[in-house]
């Protein structure tokens, strides 16, 4: 009797974790592997700080954080996306004292580089920056470059 209680549990189980595995965005092995490659290609030689990672969806984006260990004067910020058409991102300033949040939707144009945008006025100096990041499907990499 207890057999028969654990095969149907087996069979929940395996149907469920495939319906999760399909709501992941269907991205294989090889393409995180390759969003991944390109997000650490994207920021490699930034002089002033960058984060990046692979997108998650709106209820879980990706999220990336970077600690400065004084206050830098930042004044804009390059973001750039690969493997989604879109993606929502929402970026967190603080100076130590101040927080400002701050949302941006970006088309992806396949990893090209956008028009760098300005920092939020008022941040004397960054010490934290922090970035979730998601898209519909939940699929791509993203990356952002502060630029002093």
């Amino acid at each position: 009797m207890a057999a028969r209680r654990l095969i149907p549990a087996v069979v929940v189980i395996g149907v469920l974790s495939a319906a999760l595995s399909a709501c992941a965005g269907g991205a294989s092995a090889p393409e995180r592997t390759a969003w991944q490659q390109w997000a650490d290609t994207a920021v490699k030689g930034a002089q002033d700080g960058a984060i990046s990672g692979l997108a998650g969806f709106a209820g879980q984006p990706g999220t990336a954080a970077l600690d400065l260990p004084a206050p830098q004067p930042v004044t804009s910020i390059s973001l750039s996306c690969t493997g989604s058409d879109t993606m929502s991102f929402v970026l967190t300033f603080s100076d130590g004292t101040d927080t400002v949040s701050r949302t941006q939707d970006l088309v992806c144009a396949d990893g090209a580089p956008r028009t760098p945008i300005a920092m939020p006025s008022g941040l004397t100096g960054l010490t934290q920056f922090t970035a979730s990041v998601s898209s519909v499907d939940g699929a791509g990499a993203w990356a952002a470059v502060l630029h002093g």
